[in-house]
């Protein structure tokens, strides 16, 4: 049975039919269009409001000025972020010039259009230089305060010290700090929180310092998949967009822990029901990481809320992701390219259902993949074909350089070494003219994955 909300947008789009037909025949534009009368504020409010996300994309699925609307005023990031910045350009500007990724609360609630007024800003950044830099920035441009202990850790956590943090999960090893910035807001501020409700107190920003790149903190560090989210300078990525936005359902990711006890029951309480059992869903729902910009809908047919590619090797720009484009109208790129983050990769395991009746054996693996080859920071779930060839490949290329570019004594203890040691963990100082394939490596790899029959 359809609710009242959709008969309403029914009887719109009979309107707006019968209108198209009565124009086409006389030529004459006596009623407003189905996407007009959305542009008025209260038809608008009444009738988004109250879509939950599978009608909220059918309804983009119609028309692409629809669509464009509708993501627009629902997903205007810089509105978002207003309740932090004073400049939300400037600051993506920023965020880019850092390699840094939102994550935690903020992007969930992006992705489901929420307000939570005692969560705070996330940015995960690899490297200790690049977050001074950016933590200059707040202190400069949007008048932060860098403060000492208490720090959180990710999402409206307790944990006080660094030691605390490295204590309570081996999966957070990646994480080399926190620092946390804050700023009172005052009335006269702009407080506006990107969904018409004004916002006072106190904005906290936290820059999480990884040992690699900042995706791989976030996919194996988590505590549940509906988190599972983040956004760079110009995208946003939904990494579980299906359980997390179509059936507001949310998967543990590590075993039993009395510090996750708090944040379980917090998204619970947030509408997000734990499942630790993945079962069937309603397959004629839309897919809201395949809704075609000319109103065409690709509609969902595995049965799995985590994906066609669950339990394999997993590509983040895979069609398994929610990938957002944001507008980026005054934002000045950056020097890296978005294929770092999309051709990166992470493997979903699934617990042993005989071994693990709690069903808390759910996991994200995600493997920083570095070659002296390679100019940028990359992540692998498991070490597939694809990813072996394009290792041999540049493994290749690495020793050619070293044995054309460098001369023989400095070569000699190098060339000694197997490739993997080359590929991986030996550091040493590269000659002038070294050349770089991030170019070549994301067409290479989706290559080979298509070849092996794995396009997630």
């Amino acid at each position: 049975m359809q609710s009242p909300v959709r008969d309403r947008i029914q009887s719109l789009m009979d309107i707006d039919t019968q209108m198209m037909d009565q124009t086409h025949v006389t030529g004459q534009h006596s009623r407003p269009t189905l996407r007009d009368m959305l542009r008025l504020y209260p038809i608008h409010k009444c009738i988004l409001d109250n879509l939950d996300m599978a009608s909220l994309m059918n309804l983009c699925g119609t028309s692409w000025g629809l669509r464009t609307d509708i993501y627009s005023s629902r997903w205007d990031i810089n509105r978002k972020l207003e309740r932090f910045f004073r400049d939300p350009r400037a600051f993506r500007t920023e965020l880019g010039r850092a390699d840094a990724l939102i994550s935690g609360s903020f992007a969930l609630q992006f992705f489901a259009n929420k307000f939570w007024p005692e969560s705070d800003l996330d940015i995960n950044l690899h490297g200790s230089e690049r977050a001074e830099r950016l933590g200059e920035y707040l202190v400069r441009a949007e008048g932060y305060e860098m403060v000492a202990a208490p720090v959180r850790f990710y999402d409206d956590s307790d944990i006080r010290t660094l030691d605390d943090i490295r204590m309570r999960s081996d999966r957070r090893r990646d994480i080399c700090n926190v620092i946390t910035y804050v700023r009172p807001t005052h009335d006269d501020d702009d407080g506006d929180d990107g969904n018409g409700s004004s916002t006072t107190g106190q904005c906290k920003v936290q820059l999480i310092t990884t040992k690699h790149h900042p995706v791989q903190a976030i996919l194996s560090g988590y505590y549940t998949t509906c988190i599972v989210n983040f956004i760079t300078w110009n995208k946003a990525y939904c990494i579980f967009p299906r359980a997390t936005l179509l059936f507001n359902e949310t998967v543990p990711l590590t075993r039993q822990a009395d510090c996750n006890v708090k944040l379980h029951k917090k998204y619970s309480l947030r509408g997000w029901r734990v499942r630790t059992a993945l079962m069937a869903h309603d397959a004629e729902r839309v897919d809201v990481t395949r809704t075609g910009p000319k109103g065409q809908n690709r509609y969902m047919v595995h049965p799995d809320p985590l994906g066609h590619g669950s339990f394999r090797d997993r590509r983040i720009g895979g069609g398994d992701t929610w990938t957002m484009r944001l507008g980026t109208a005054g934002v000045r790129p950056p020097p890296q390219p978005d294929s770092v983050i999309e051709c990166s990769g992470f493997t979903i395991i699934r617990p042993n259902q005989r071994d693990d009746q709690d069903g808390l054996g759910f996991s994200i693996t995600a493997s920083p993949f570095v070659s002296h080859s390679l100019r940028y920071l990359y992540t692998y779930g498991s070490m597939t074909q694809a990813w072996q060839y394009v290792g041999d490949v540049l493994s290749c290329n690495t020793l050619g350089q070293i044995n054309t570019k460098m001369m023989r004594r400095e070569s000699e203890h190098l060339v000694e070494d197997t490739r993997v040691s080359l590929l991986f963990t030996q550091e040493f100082e590269k000659p002038d003219g070294w050349d770089y394939w991030d170019d070549w490596f994301p067409e290479a790899l989706d290559r080979e994955r298509e070849e092996l029959g794995n396009t997630y």
